[in-house]
C-alpha cells in the first residue's frame, strides 16, 4: 500500500471497544476514525478515503434485524468499492454469515473477513493482511 498511514474507520456503538481498537491500530501506524452510528460512519466515509472499515454487525440495540452493520457494509461496497470491510461482532446468525460471505448482484463477497470480537489477536492479524502491513 502506497499510503504510509492507512485510514481505518471503526464503526461500533461500544466506546470501550472503539478505544481499545484505536490504540492497537495506532501502534500499527494507522490513522483511525471512530463512529458510533450509521450517520457518523457515512459522514466519515464521505470526507476521507477509508482503506478499511471495521464494522460491528449490530450497531443499534433497537435494530430488531440486528444487521445494520451489514447494511452499512453493502452501502460501503457499493459507493466505495476499494474500501476493505471486516465485520467484528459479538453477535451473529447463520443468515448473517451467509449474507456477509455470498456474492451479491455479481459483486464479490461483501466483507473481507468476519470475526468474533473476542478474537482480538486474530482480528489484528486480519487487519494487517487486509492493509498489507508488515510486522
Amino acid at each position: 500500500m502506497v499510503n504510509n498511514h492507512p485510514k481505518v474507520l471503526i464503526v461500533d456503538d461500544v466506546e470501550d471497544w472503539q478505544l481499545t481498537l484505536r490504540g492497537m491500530l495506532k501502534k500499527l501506524g494507522c490513522e483511525v476514525f471512530l463512529s458510533s452510528s450509521l450517520g457518523q460512519a457515512r459522514e466519515a466515509l464521505s470526507k476521507d478515503k477509508i482503506d478499511l472499515a471495521l464494522l460491528d454487525m449490530r450497531l443499534d440495540e433497537r435494530d430488531e434485524s440486528n444487521v445494520d452493520g451489514l447494511d452499512l457494509a453493502e452501502e460501503i461496497q457499493s459507493k466505495y468499492p476499494d474500501t476493505k470491510i471486516i465485520i467484528a461482532t459479538g453477535y451473529s446468525t447463520q443468515e448473517a454469515l451467509q449474507r456477509a460471505w455470498e456474492p451479491i448482484r455479481g459483486r464479490p463477497k461483501l466483507v473481507a473477513d468476519f470475526i468474533p470480537k473476542a478474537e482480538i489477536d486474530s482480528l489484528l492479524a486480519r487487519v494487517k493482511v487486509a492493509l498489507s502491513l508488515e510486522e
